[in-house]
């Protein structure tokens, strides 16, 4: 029997896809708090998700102008982010599954 798999894909930053969302009254906030994410961890564990991926990188964006300026100046998706194994670590604390949610195998 095949078997289908849920992933969350997060990016633990103050932009996601949609760069207006925060103008939305319901839009929470919080992305700095780990409540933020243990909410979410309790969604994703309710809703039967298999694992949390976490877009990341090294560095800020510099592709316009080739300069971090207007990343900054303007909150580019990216400018800020926050380290994936720190929230990671946060949500694996409200979960019951922890070895299943949070594995890189």
């Amino acid at each position: 029997m095949r078997q289908i798999h849920l992933a969350g894909f997060l990016l633990a930053s103050q932009v996601v896809h949609s760069h207006a969302v925060w103008r939305h009254p319901r839009t929470e906030l919080g992305f700095l708090e780990p409540e933020y994410y243990q909410n979410i961890a309790r969604v994703l564990e309710r809703g039967k998700f298999d694992l949390v991926f976490f877009a990341d990188s090294l560095t800020m964006p510099d592709t316009y102008g080739g300069s971090f300026v207007e990343s900054l100046k303007y909150g580019a998706q990216g400018a800020l982010r926050l380290d994936p194994l720190v929230l990671a670590t946060a949500m694996a604390v409200v979960t019951k599954h922890k070895s299943k949610f949070f594995t890189t195998s």
